[in-house]
């Protein structure tokens, strides 16, 4: 007998057996397994993924060392638009793991895959209607230890066939209500030169005197349905699909900044975001004699919207009960939360700030493909495979700032007015002229941190921000700053393959073919001069736009020897690219004339990025036993997109119709010249011992471990400064300028990620226990500005999960699950891991719920 777990397990691994392409599964038993949120938690479980946590859930993947804007991602094959606002990333916590059958990470594609995943390909499988009915209802509750707040999970799948099989239906749809609030804490570090003989590194690390405490309460909101119709003929098939995710998240945050001795700033800040993302898909296959075709066209939306996002703060100067001499010598900044008094009264409010924010993104795709399978003897088969693609894709962004300023007149009367409209009383305000906290039913209590080990004051209800919000906001001012960062894209793929595959009785198969891919893309961004505050504005915004069209041949390879029916080994190689990020292309400057600076600069001539991967992997498999493999991989990049700042010299300013001073260049996308390379090695083991005596025969393991390293050389800018007498100012000697390079390993490029899983399985009753383990990895991008000690890294971590299930009666089984049961938090820190900048806790997460088939 072996159970649906285990069928689950062995699914996976023939599924990746059988692939041509480098796969790795999870099959739909797989996912209910383990208690992973989304599809992303799901996915993070592979050997050579790692994740991008937020509040405690996975957000998006990197795969080998790449970054989530390196990754595909597609819906049975065709691609999604991405959700993100500036880049390529499609946010995959969107998505409910209950809606798919089966996700597919492809590290090396073949031809007819499309070629812009360096990371990779993740295809999510939504299968057809099965022959049997089936109809299935999951409920679950939980809590968070950090709130306490009740959670709600639930997932309904119906599907029947009719009229002898031919026609199927099949209706999935599942809802979440999670609480994922969070508390972190945060600090800085200043940094000074020191040129003595006995500071190796140069410079000296001076922790300053700033304290950051945030109380986080995220509400996230899924709701996912997935229908789909198909109908079979003799010679084929045709499939309508039709796919909708929603997440709502909304995140209301406390915020106690101490930013010295003697003064802190309460803030607080509402955020709602909403995802939604909406495919409706048709396709089909028909057989002529040796030859297949099949097609499919394909509409896809993403809308993601940020309507409500209001910001105050409020100064207090008299923070601390004690005199500054006891405060001073206290050694942990953390140690002065004890001296806080519980005075708030002095504290005033000076502004608030909002944004409406949106990006709308579609896609529409067409694609054919032609197999012509051919048969030369018993023992020589093969295929000959081409087709084309077209895809169209837009995208929009739209980007609103707002704010007022309350030491300004016109809003001083305007909320006057305003509240004693609302309350009846007049606006309280102090010396300063600015609005005094004692207006508002701020509450006389302490918000606790760490389990309740640091207590700080007062309590903002969430009320005070949204009625002031909703009362004020009319009277608004345009932040100038930002006016400049909406944009609009329009992006046209073509591509065309042809593919061959020969196989040799069955220890033989290569499968090889070329990839013609051309893009033609145009993009509108904006070019501002605007800047100034109140009534004392100056300057423009205006369009700015640029083209780029460009065309890859993307050959690739894959070839499987096997020897004995229980191994095989793999040769792959496969080129790929990746775009530039909306972000890093679009063609926006903002000019700061007040700073003599060019920032949130987009470079509309920058390349894409190319890549080869090579892979060798040796796999050992039974039905017995399970599988073992062994992989090692290398991918060698050219054109990595990075970031460069420096100094224009007033001659070349003038040039380019610039004031006559010397203009800092904040941040400019810029293609790195020299090529660079992430490195590997992948273990997977996947077993169960059934073929044990009992009680040892319902154990099963799987573990994965991943090795990476990597390198390239970042540009970075050498300047020397003098004194100029005339000018009596520090300016740079331009004469002696100029770029070198230094070796860098990537952002997103994580040493080590291991995964583990160890099951029991007896009758009815099963049992997980499994571990996610991440390595450091780098933060900052590869800029020229940033030295060693500027670095900063993500904290490695490793947390556990436990799963427990029991079938009651023959239909109905009852599910326990505890995520991070450890209660591990995630940590950054610069340099070194004494000098902690951020420290993030979630809490684990209890649930309880039942399965239903009916």
């Amino acid at each position: 007998v072996v159970t649906s777990q285990m069928a689950g397990q062995i699914s996976a691994i023939n599924q990746q057996l059988k692939s041509d392409a480098l796969v790795n599964v999870v099959s739909s038993d797989k996912m209910k397994e383990l208690p992973d949120i989304n599809a992303a938690e799901a996915i993070g479980r592979l050997p050579g993924i790692s994740l991008n946590r937020n509040g405690g859930e996975a957000q998006t993947i990197n795969i080998r060392g790449f970054g989530a804007d390196y990754t595909a991602v597609t819906v049975n094959g065709i691609k999604m638009p991405e959700t993100g606002t500036d880049n390529r990333v499609v946010n995959l916590s969107t998505i409910s793991p209950e809606l798919l059958s089966h996700i597919e990470v492809y590290k090396s594609p073949t031809a007819d895959m499309d070629g812009d995943a360096i990371g990779g390909t993740v295809s999510l499988g939504l299968k057809p209607a099965p022959a049997k009915p089936n109809y299935q209802l999951n409920l679950a509750t939980g809590f968070s230890s950090l709130k306490s707040k009740l959670n709600y999970k639930g997932n309904l799948q119906l599907s029947r066939r009719f009229f002898s099989d031919k026609f199927g239906t099949i209706i999935n749809t599942s809802f979440d209500i999670t609480d994922r609030s969070s508390q972190d804490m945060s600090t800085s570090y200043s940094t000074f030169l020191n040129d003595k003989n006995d500071n190796p590194i140069g410079y000296v690390i001076q922790p300053s005197e700033d304290l950051v405490l945030n109380d986080i309460n995220r509400g996230i909101n899924r709701f996912g349905i997935n229908v789909q119709s198909d109908y079979k003929y003799k010679n084929g098939n045709v499939v309508f699909q039709g796919i909708y995710n929603k997440k709502n998240t909304d995140i209301y945050r406390l915020g106690y900044d101490y930013g010295g001795l003697s003064q802190a700033t309460y803030s607080l800040a509402i955020n709602e975001n909403k995802v939604d993302m909406f495919q409706l898909m048709l396709s089909g296959e028909h057989y002529i004699n040796w030859l297949e075709i099949d097609g499919a066209v394909s509409m896809s939306n993403t809308y993601n919207n940020t309507p409500y996002s209001p910001s105050i703060s409020f100064a207090d100067p008299y923070v601390f009960k004690d005199t500054l001499r006891v405060i001073k010598e206290l050694n942990d900044i953390t140690e002065k939360l004890d001296y806080l008094k519980n005075n708030y009264a002095d504290a005033t409010m000076a502004r608030m700030d909002w944004e409406l924010d949106s990006a709308f993104n579609r896609n529409i795709t067409a694609l054919i493909n032609f197999k012509a399978n051919f048969k030369i003897s018993p023992q020589i088969t093969g295929f000959i495979k081409f087709g084309g693609k077209l895809q169209f894709d837009t995208r929009n962004k739209v980007h609103s700032p707002y704010y007022q300023r309350y030491d300004y007149n016109i809003e001083q009367l305007f909320v006057q007015q305003k509240w004693k409209e609302m309350t009846g009383e007049n606006l309280l305000v102090a010396a300063n002229k600015r609005i005094m906290i004692t207006n508002f039913d701020v509450q006389d209590k302490s918000t606790p941190f760490w389990n309740g080990d640091y207590s700080v004051w007062p309590y903002f209800p969430k009320s005070i921000l949204r009625n002031w919000y909703e009362n004020m906001s009319e009277n608004k001012r345009d932040n100038v700053d930002e006016l400049h960062l909406g944009y609009e894209v329009e992006e046209r793929l073509y591509a065309s393959y042809i593919m061959s595959k020969l196989n040799i009785a069955r220890w033989f198969s290569l499968v090889a073919g070329v990839r013609y891919e051309y893009s033609d893309n145009y993009y509108l961004g904006k070019y501002s001069t605007i800047s100034g505050t109140g009534n004392n504005i100056t300057g423009l915004v205006k369009d700015t736009t640029s083209t780029a069209e460009y065309g890859h041949f993307l050959p690739s390879a894959h070839l499987k020897i096997t020897p004995v029916k229980w191994m095989d080994f793999r040769l792959s190689y496969a080129r790929t690219l990746k775009r530039p990020n909306y972000n890093e292309i679009v063609p926006t400057t903002r000019v700061e004339t007040d700073a003599v600076a060019l920032t949130d600069l987009g470079n509309g001539n920058l390349k894409e990025m190319i890549a080869d991967s090579y892979d060798a992997s040796v796999s050992f498999y039974t039905n017995k036993y399970g599988l073992l493999s062994f992989g090692v991989f290398s991918k060698q990049f050219t054109n990595y997109i990075s970031s460069v700042s420096y100094t224009i010299p007033a001659w070349d300013a003038i040039k380019m119709g610039l004031s006559n001073n010397a203009w800092e260049v904040r941040g400019m996308p810029m293609n790195l010249p020299d090529k660079g390379y992430v490195k590997g090695f992948e273990i997977d083991l996947q077993t169960n011992f059934k073929y044990l005596p009992f009680p040892l025969n319902g154990f099963l393991l799987n573990f994965n471990l991943t090795k990476l390293n990597s390198k390239t050389f970042a540009e970075k800018w050498w300047h020397e400064e003098y004194y100029d007498p005339v000018k009596r100012q520090v300016v740079i000697n331009f004469e002696t300028d100029y770029f070198y390079k230094e070796e860098v390993k990537l952002t997103s490029q994580i040493d080590m990620v291991m995964n583990s899983t160890l099951g029991y399985e007896y009758k009815g009753f099963s049992l997980r226990i499994s571990s996610q383990y991440q390595g450091t990895d780098l933060i900052n991008t590869l800029n020229n500005m940033e030295t060693e000690v500027s670095q900063r890294y993500n904290h490695d971590w490793l947390r556990w999960d436990l799963a427990l299930s029991q079938r009651i009666i023959k239909n109905m089984k009852v599910r326990f699950n505890i995520a991070n049961f450890t209660n591990v938090g995630e940590k950054n820190y610069v340099y070194q891991e004494k000098y902690w900048l951020n420290d993030n806790r979630y809490g684990a997460v209890y649930q309880l719920g039942f399965e239903y088939n009916f």
